[in-house]
């Protein structure tokens, strides 16, 4: 999962807000537009990264133009990875983010606030 989290960051800019907050915002327009049906792991997967280019794209002015980059930097690399290392929940997680970040935190594994003593 932390590779496929990286993939992530690297598609949305690393650490930049503004980048996380588009590839959110794209999760969430494929939840709205693709109902779930039948769809095999790979089709999901290709929805998510559609999504994530779009949140990613989501204020470019240039949209169409880098829409082709994006993808080809995501690449089937980003698909497989993502049928191999996430879940179902995970990919329902991203696919309904709002903004970037969420979308990110959808990647990531719960952590514990308990203490052993």
């Amino acid at each position: 999962m932390r590779m496929h989290a990286r993939a992530i960051e690297s598609s949305i800019g690393g650490s930049s807000m503004q980048g996380k907050g588009r590839v959110a915002l794209c999760a969430f327009a494929l939840v709205v537009g693709c109902g779930r049906g039948r769809e095999s792991t790979a089709e999901r997967c290709a929805h998510v990264r559609e999504h994530l280019i779009e949140l990613q794209l989501a204020d470019d002015p240039r949209r169409a133009e880098h829409e082709s980059v994006v993808r080809r930097a995501m690449g089937d690399g980003f698909i497989e990875s993502c049928a191999r290392t996430m879940s179902d929940a995970q990919r329902d997680c991203v696919l309904s983010a709002v903004d970037s970040r969420s979308a990110l935190a959808c990647t990531k594994p719960p952590t514990s606030h308990a203490r052993s003593r």
